[in-house]
């Protein structure tokens, strides 16, 4: 059986040199009970994936607040489903798309492992946070905040439904694997090239240290798998994965984008692929012309295309009616 006990527990923050510069001290409610009973059952891994369009990964982040920090080491799933870390002020939970059932609603997989991780007390409901600022050269107290909330769950399931709301959807990689090479069909000159994996030039690093990551990638999957996982296949496989970020799937519905099943997700996510991939520039059209009519990742590169053309024309109209 799983109960909420209230608890006030310090979580202090280091500097490199192991002093202690902050101090949050939390009043929350915690989950507490015998973590043997909190069973998840996970997809079985999909035997196909390589050979079918589908999700690479799915990100969500919780703000760290709400992270239970004494319990939520590193931690990853023994059979991969997903993955776990806390980076700066947030909690990140990696969803692995080979798990993932795509005919079926995708957050209807990923609740289970958000109650899961509740009944393994990964999370806390804070109360009311206490934040103390200490000076790094002399150790004296230089100022202290303090804020308080307003959820107080009653039962398990209101715990488990307030840490579901407070996920973000970060990223969703949507991904394309071809059993034969596709890198001859691209200009070089189009890409930022590392280490053989071809990426889009809207990669940007900014002051700071922030960074918008590329839209594209191609790369030599087999190779990556061997090499990574240890896992060889016979088979070349390339693929080509588009990732989008929490800003573009902010207008996009966020989080009630994961309540429909990959075709109808894809369906929704057509316009802003188009949208990116028309500003990247890249000429697509040997690599369209390569995909069966009725791949996936050509119905968006023929609208593209379209656009493209449609453009074109225009600008030469345009001149002609200028001279």
């Amino acid at each position: 059986m799983f109960e909420l006990v209230k608890a006030t527990i310090p979580y202090p923050r280091h500097n490199l040199k192991g002093v202690v510069t902050k101090l949050l001290t939390f009043d929350a409610v915690f989950v507490s009970g015998d973590f043997s009973l909190s069973a998840f059952s996970p997809n079985k891994a999909n035997k196909e994936f390589y050979k079918h369009p589908g999700i690479d990964k799915i990100g969500l982040s919780l703000p760290r607040d709400y992270l239970n920090e004494i319990e939520a080491k590193h931690y990853k799933y023994s059979n991969g489903m997903f993955s776990t870390r806390t980076h700066g002020a947030y909690f990140h939970l990696d969803v692995h798309g080979e798990y993932l059932e795509l005919g079926k609603s995708l957050i209807s997989q990923i609740k289970p492992i958000i109650s899961f991780l509740c009944k393994r007390s990964f999370f806390k409901v804070p109360q009311r946070k206490e934040t103390i600022i200490f000076s790094q050269a002399t150790g004296e107290i230089i100022s202290v905040k303090e804020e308080h909330y307003k959820e107080t769950p009653a039962n398990i399931d209101e715990f488990i439904e307030i840490i579901y709301s407070k996920f973000l959807l970060t990223n969703i990689e949507i991904k394309f694997d071809y059993e034969r090479s596709l890198k001859g069909l691209f200009n070089p000159s189009d890409f930022n090239i590392i280490e053989g994996t071809l990426y889009s030039k809207d990669y940007k690093l900014y002051k700071g240290g922030k960074r918008s990551k590329s839209f594209l990638c191609i790369y030599d999957k087999a190779k990556q798998l061997d090499v990574v996982k240890h896992a060889y296949i016979s088979t070349p496989i390339t693929r080509i994965e588009l990732k989008l970020f929490s800003q573009a799937l902010s207008y996009h519905g966020s989080m009630n984008l994961l309540e429909c099943n990959f075709a109808t997700l894809f369906h929704r996510l057509k316009p802003i692929l188009i949208k990116k991939l028309k500003k990247l520039g890249i000429d697509f059209s040997q690599l369209t012309s390569s995909l069966s009519e009725d791949d996936m990742l050509r119905s968006i590169l023929d609208e593209y295309m379209n656009i493209n053309d449609m453009n074109v024309k225009t600008r030469k109209k345009n001149r002609v009616n200028i001279c």
